[in-house]
Order: structure tokens, then C-alpha cells, then sequence
């Protein structure tokens, strides 16, 4: 009786070697390396304007700041010119106030308002 020849597969796939004895071997390859992202071409924005990449993440909010984007956003949309409105949104105005905390956080540091309301609601769990 004949023992049957042992394979490396793993070995093989790793090193590259004899690609083409893997049927899809090709088409796993494609969906385990993400491609790049198009550059966004630079008239995207319009004129006069900075072009920005969105990219769609999901976050938590709490119940409580859930429910205030619910109420101001009429009065955001009250507040903006007219021509406006209709960009006013929860996800820009989510955007716009991370921009203007995060902007602060890197020029003040520790004493940001977003450091000192974080220990404030951490108070219990940070060390002196």
C-alpha cells in the first residue's frame, strides 16, 4: 500500500508557491486585501472649497445627547440662513462639534473642556 504524498498548503499559500493549484485561491486573495480608496478628485468640493472624505462609522450615543440633537436641530435650522437649512443634519452637527472640541483638546491639553469633563464624569475611577 502506498502512503499518500503529504502537502504543505499552508506552506504553499504563504511562500506563493504554485498559485494555480488552488481553485479560487485568486478570488480569496481579492477579499482578504481591501483596496485603496480612490484619491477624491479635487473639483469634488466646488470651488473655493476643501475637499473632505466621508467615511460612515457607527458610535454610541448616550440617551440624553440623543435626544438633544433631536431637539435642537429645528432650532439649528431656525438660526442658519435660509439657503442652509436644508445641510443642516444630526451627522453634520455631530461632525461640527467633535471638529471644534477636538481643535481645542490639541491646543489645550489637559486643560480642555473635553479632558476636564471627562475626569469630572470619571471622578471616581482617575487617580490624583
Amino acid at each position: 500500500m502506498t502512503t499518500p504524498k503529504k502537502v504543505d498548503i499552508l506552506g504553499e499559500v504563504l511562500t506563493g508557491a504554485d498559485a494555480e493549484s488552488f481553485p479560487g485561491l485568486a478570488e480569496l486573495s481579492s477579499l482578504l486585501v481591501r483596496p485603496e480608496m480612490p484619491a477624491m478628485p479635487q473639483d469634488a468640493a466646488g470651488p473655493g472649497k476643501t475637499p473632505q472624505r466621508k467615511r460612515k462609522v457607527t458610535h454610541y450615543l448616550s440617551w440624553d445627547i440623543s435626544e438633544t440633537l433631536d431637539r435642537i436641530l429645528p432650532r439649528v435650522r431656525e438660526l442658519v440662513p435660509e439657503k442652509a437649512r436644508k445641510r443642516v443634519s444630526k451627522s453634520r452637527l455631530v461632525d461640527s462639534s467633535l471638529r471644534l472640541l477636538l481643535r481645542e483638546f490639541e491646543e489645550k491639553g489637559k486643560e480642555s473642556l473635553l479632558v476636564r469633563q471627562y475626569l469630572h464624569n470619571n471622578r471616581d475611577t482617575h487617580e490624583p
